[in-house]
């Protein structure tokens, strides 16, 4: 029996614009093994999902830019104020948070700031 090729379209990356796009099975700290987005440019990670296309699925959903720039200053407050140490050493931890993480928060805040 032949096997099935499925195309599935997999949006690029809603933070650095990358087509860099992978889909990896992980496995969490429970034992449960999920699916999960992420670019492989900048390391935006997407949500897990317990099957491959519910992944590529929610990699694809978008929430409005109005959402989206309000958790960008979220993040970039938290990752700058000592005052939240729990959530900045969290935020901090994740790969290339500095070299690329930040840069690319401060580039899509003045880029909405220009389209308003």
């Amino acid at each position: 029996m032949p096997g099935i090729t499925v195309k599935t379209e997999i949006k690029s990356c809603p933070f650095c614009s990358s087509e860099k796009i992978k889909v990896e099975q992980m496995e969490q700290d429970n034992g449960i093994k999920v699916w999960v987005c992420w670019c492989g440019n900048c390391g935006a990670l997407g949500p897990t999902h317990l099957n491959w296309s519910g992944a590529i699925a929610m990699w694809n959903l978008r929430r409005s830019q109005k959402t989206l720039l309000a958790a960008l200053e979220d993040i970039k407050s938290i990752a700058k104020d000592p005052g939240h140490r729990t959530q900045r050493t969290q935020i901090q931890t994740c790969r290339f948070f500095d070299e690329l993480i930040l840069p690319t928060i401060d580039k899509a805040l003045a880029q909405a700031g220009k389209d308003e």
